[in-house]
């Protein structure tokens, strides 16, 4: 592609970005688009090695039993009834069959 609207000085081509010989000219100075697509390489590569890395240990996860203070107002608000969360209600009956889901 080619762009004759612009002055002579400051014409500009660049060929096919799908092939890996991809030059773009502008005053004469070639700049490559290769060496942008190495930098988008290696930042492609730095994320994906990043994803598959560890995430960093966080601090320990906590759960805690409801004060009786809250829970007296309204004692349904604070019991699953659907999925157990921790070791307060597992191994109940009525939260079993969601266990194997969990897995």
């Amino acid at each position: 592609m080619a762009d004759n609207n612009v002055s002579d000085h400051s014409m500009m081509q660049i060929k096919d970005e799908d092939k890996d010989d991809v030059i773009a000219e502008n005053n004469g100075n070639k700049a490559t688009l290769i060496e942008d697509r190495n930098d988008v390489k290696l930042i492609v590569s730095s994320i994906r090695r990043k994803l598959h890395q560890n995430p960093p240990s966080t601090a320990r996860s906590s759960i805690f039993r409801i004060p009786n203070v809250l829970r007296r107002h309204n004692e349904k608000a604070f019991v699953p009834n659907l999925v157990s969360i921790g070791p307060f209600q597992h191994g109940k009956k009525n939260l079993k069959v969601m266990q194997e889901f969990k897995l």
